[in-house]
């Protein structure tokens, strides 16, 4: 996913004025919704009600302490964290922070959502950190039910970890790789051979990529250190891909999915490209005429490129500003195995056949984790942050399948609940599919699910859209 030299995660540092903002507003028809977070419910007046109520039995049932002062902002010089209607001081911790820097999108936020979710105890108070402040915090009737929701899980038993399940998984990752070392080995001769192996080894790197994503989230041991070790050793020893870099940009495509702010040139860095651009909120971004040739075109390039330069573009980005030396250390592992294994290969046509059409392949992956989110808008800052559960359901689409082929996806063709609990092991997200589906018909919040061929036509014709909608501007 995209990187600019210099930035972090990928984030530009280009950024737009007020002039510069209005004139974008204008011409692409851009406008900001600083409160759509209830655009949805503010003409439904039961809704409304629901969310005042919800507001009122927080406030009730959170009695602030008389010593804390409140707070509508945070004070000017430190950054602080809101959550429960609380204020905290994070100013020392952003560095520290395991989850990476994507902390500091929060700053000034109240932030109880993508807390709870992502955390699976209530880490400030752990670390003893003393609220500063409070502030009253709005509600809404959806976020309260997706808030009881979480904890009737958790209590349920639903975040614990299926060990044989996962065993299960990563055995089946070594049959894989065994399978394709029994081909190399005893029939690289036959060209036919050699495209069955290409294929496994992109089933095997497809598969991996699935158990980094679980580990990356702290999903199997639920200890933050073994998964990490056991995402680098899935993701970049078996892929060849920087598992800790790929962790800290996808930590921030969580936290802010789909989410763009002109203010500080912020976008979701899992979800921009150089050569597409899928929504117009992205095309200030875009300014410069290679992008508009490839922006023209982007319907018809989307599979090729996602299929035959994935691989190598998605290496490039992971390695090219990283730092970490263990990450060095396991890329060296992956092209020392894969180098020794292609070298069985006697012949160099033979060698081309079997690693092009893996890389060809794992570009199914690609494909399949930007699907999920390609049809669907961007959303301004305070919209994501301050109706973040319901921004998470409308960004994100599920793949319809049977159970017997959730393998295939990975457990992302639950993306929505996968994006509301990223911390829920995914043998247990088709379970949580039925409540979370319950919970947005009672609150008539849109729930996005079709199958695999019409969620990729729906890519392309949002891509046929925006491209055609997108002309340069003189907004420099």
């Amino acid at each position: 996913m995209s990187l600019e030299s210099g930035d972090s995660l990928g984030i530009r540092e280009r950024k737009f004025d007020k002039q510069t903002y209005e004139n974008v507003a204008h011409d692409f028809n851009v406008k900001e919704e600083h409160s759509d977070t209830l655009s949805n419910s503010s003409n439904d007046k039961s809704e409304d009600s629901d969310d005042a109520k919800a507001e009122a039995r927080f406030n009730s049932e959170s009695p602030k302490p008389s010593n804390i002062p409140f707070m509508e902002k945070p004070p000017e010089g430190k950054k602080c964290l809101g959550v429960d209607g609380y204020w905290y001081d994070v100013t020392s911790f952003i560095k520290k922070h395991p989850g990476g820097p994507v902390i500091e999108e929060f700053i000034g936020y109240d932030a109880t959502d993508s807390y709870k979710s992502f955390h699976k105890t209530d880490v400030l108070k752990e670390r003893h950190f003393r609220p500063i402040g409070y502030y009253n915090k709005t509600w809404n009737a959806f976020n309260e039910a997706m808030h009881k929701l979480h904890r009737e899980l958790i209590d349920e038993g639903f975040y614990k970890v299926n060990y044989y399940w996962y065993t299960m998984k990563f055995l089946l990752s070594f049959v894989y790789l065994y399978a394709v070392i029994h081909v190399v080995l005893n029939y690289n001769d036959s060209y036919l051979c050699l495209v069955g192996g290409g294929l496994l080894l992109a089933f095997f790197w497809q598969q991996n990529g699935f158990l980094m994503h679980d580990c990356m989230h702290t999903q199997v041991t639920q200890n933050r250190d073994i998964d990490e070790m056991l995402g680098i050793v899935t993701g970049t020893v078996a892929v060849g891909i920087s598992g800790s870099w790929w962790k800290d940009e996808h930590m921030v495509h969580h936290a802010l999915t789909c989410m763009v702010d002109y203010s500080t040139g912020f976008y979701d860095p899992q979800m921009k490209e150089e050569v597409w651009c899928q929504c117009h909120r992205l095309f200030p971004f875009f300014q410069d005429r290679i992008s508009w040739f490839f922006i023209k075109i982007q319907h018809v390039s989307f599979i090729p490129i996602s299929m035959f330069a994935g691989r190598i573009g998605i290496i490039i980005d992971a390695f090219h500003l990283e730092k970490r030396w263990y990450e060095w250390v396991a890329l060296l592992l992956h092209i020392t195995w894969l180098g020794y294994l292609i070298s069985y290969i006697p012949e160099w046509k033979g060698r081309i056949v079997f690693y092009g059409v893996a890389h060809c392949f794992q570009g199914i992956l690609h494909l399949q984790l930007l699907a999920s989110h390609y049809s669907k808008e961007f959303n301004f800052r305070d919209a994501m942050i301050t109706d973040w559960y319901r921004k998470q359901v409308m960004t994100n689409i599920n793949i319809v399948n049977p159970k017997w082929l959730d393998f295939w996806h990975g457990g992302l063709n639950f993306h929505i609940e996968h994006h509301c609990f990223p911390r829920m092991p995914r043998n247990r997200l088709r379970e949580v599919s039925f409540r979370i589906k319950r919970v947005c018909a009672e609150h008539d919040v849109p729930y996005d699910e079709t199958g695999v061929c019409d969620i990729v036509w729906r890519t392309l014709v949002t891509l046929k859209k925006t491209g055609d909608m997108f002309a340069l501007k003189d907004i420099r």
